[in-house]
């Protein structure tokens, strides 16, 4: 029996056309993925696309580095762990900033801006 999600949501809105999700997730290596994703005519307007998806990925090592600060002994914890402390429009930034105080790397993707 699986107690913890897969997945954890840190933010959803849904305003005026536009739509924010930010989530994480364990990938199948063992690392951590947190992926960002805007939707709409504002995203349109900003980035000359919609969806525009912004993912962070911590690899394996630093995500067992990460589970061993926060005291997750099993790696479905630690999405519901970092959202009991890392909610709200700005998740994703705030957990690049933790990382960064861990001295814990990670890769951001997202499309280039094509003008």
């Amino acid at each position: 029996m699986q107690v913890f999600q897969e997945v954890a949501v840190l933010f959803e809105s849904s305003e005026d056309g536009e739509s924010l999700r930010i989530d994480c997730a364990m990938t199948r290596e063992g690392g951590l993925q947190i992926m960002r994703v805007s939707e709409g005519p504002l995203t349109q307007w900003c980035f000359e696309e919609s969806p525009h998806p912004v993912t962070t990925l911590v690899d394996p090592a630093g995500t067992s580095s990460l589970m061993e600060f926060v005291q997750a002994d099993l790696s479905p914890q630690l999405p519901a762990v970092l959202a009991s402390e890392f909610t709200g429009v700005e998740a994703d930034a705030d957990i690049r900033a933790f990382l960064r105080r861990l001295n814990i790397g990670y890769e951001v993707k997202e499309p280039p801006i094509v003008r």
